[in-house]
This record gives structure tokens, sequence and C-alpha cells, in this order.
């Protein structure tokens, strides 16, 4: 009766669903920017250690460049190393900067000027349009956090 009354219990737990996984890997700019990448390009092989980041959950740190705004949230927008990666420095690479949205229903308020830690669903492969590679990393948020305790001028790793 003993063993019975114990595989029952057992078996209570079968079939529950599991906690979803939620570490990250963290990325730094470093390796995403590591080759030579032209601002326009028409084809573009990755690195073997890039590549291996496709489909991958990652954290990385940056700032934003708001894209689409649905009111005050930010459905998706550029995440760079620096703020002179954006309107103010040089036109980034396409390898300097990572194409992020939210699911649909997500978003977030705006954080100009404000260092970001965004965790999520990672693509490393080329977006194209007419022929063009457009993008080379996409995420799909998940979690985005506000850095705090960063000096002015922080940059990213």
């Amino acid at each position: 009766m003993k063993k019975l009354l114990l595989l029952i219990l057992f078996c209570a737990g079968c079939g529950q669903p599991t906690e979803p996984k939620t570490s990250y890997r963290p990325v730094t700019w470093k390796q995403l920017s590591s080759f030579a990448c032209p601002v326009k390009a028409i084809s573009l092989p990755l690195p073997s250690d890039v590549q291996a980041l496709d489909g991958q959950r990652v954290q990385l740190s940056g700032y934003m460049v708001p894209l689409d705004m649905d009111g005050t949230r930010i459905q998706s927008f550029l995440l760079v190393r620096d703020q002179m990666l954006c309107c103010f420095g040089k036109m980034p690479a396409l390898n300097e900067w990572v194409f992020v949205e939210f699911p649909k229903g997500g978003g977030l308020e705006l954080q100009v000027d404000r260092p970001l830690q965004v965790s999520g669903h990672f693509r490393a492969r080329e977006e194209r349009e007419k022929g063009v590679v457009m993008s080379l990393y996409r995420m799909q948020a998940e979690k985005v956090q506000v850095l705090q305790n960063t000096s002015q001028g922080w940059k990213a790793s």
C-alpha cells in the first residue's frame, strides 16, 4: 500500500508544466561587432561565434533609439552601444545595432538617454529588402530594465 501511495504522489507531479527557463546568455558589443562590416551591404557572412547566438536567449546593454510608438509606448527600437551611434554621431554599421521589438500588446515607456539591459530571444541572420541587407540582429524583448548607477557618458561593453 505504501508503494502505491508513493507512486501516486510521484505521478501527481508528472505532466505539470515546468518553470520556463529564465537565464539569458550575456552578449557584448565587442562580440557582435568583432568583424568588419560596412554601413550598407549586399551580403555578409557572420562569424561562427555570432551565428551560434541565433535562436538563443540573450542579454545585451545599450541605449534606445525609438522607431515605432503607440502613444507614449515604444513598440520597437534600435539598441545601440552608446549615444554617439545615433543621430548625434556616426552612422552605425550593421553589426553595431540590434532591432528590438516587443510581442503584440507589449511595449515600453520611452527611455531615451537612459542605459538599458534588454533580455530576449535573439536572431543573428541577414534580413533583406530588395536584395539589400537591412539588418543583421533582431531581438524579441522579454525583459527591459533601466540600468541604475551608471556614469554620464556610459558606454556598453
